[in-house]
């Protein structure tokens, strides 16, 4: 796995880390294993799920299909959430048409108030 999975507020609140020592052939299995933990989780209890990406410098497509997938999975009515501190990312990510599917938070501490 690349981060923590718990629960918070009633949501699914994923932690996303790049290990240190991350090589390309390794990193794919660790995101594949990540979905499969979120996927269980969420099949045992249906609810919004949360990535906090703000300790990752940059987002590559392998953390973007990490979304997309999850955007997928959930029925929900109401949007996902990322945890997303750099403006750079930031940007990317409305670039990309992420902020359609996923409401964008700077901090944790801003997306818990917004609960």
């Amino acid at each position: 796995m690349i981060g923590e999975i718990t629960e918070k507020n009633g949501w699914l609140y994923v932690s996303i880390e790049r290990p240190a020592d991350w090589k390309l052939p390794t990193f794919f299995p660790l995101v594949d294993a990540t979905f499969k933990k979120i996927e269980e989780n969420h099949e045992r209890k249906p609810r919004r799920i949360v990535f906090d990406v703000s300790s990752l410098d940059f987002i590559d497509s392998t953390i973007v299909s990490l979304f997309l997938q999850a955007a997928r999975m959930t029925t929900t009515a109401e949007k996902n959430a990322i945890v997303v501190s750099r403006e750079h990312t930031r940007d990317l990510l409305c670039l990309l048409g992420i902020d359609k599917l996923f409401d964008l938070y700077q901090s944790e501490k801003e997306w818990m108030e917004a609960q």
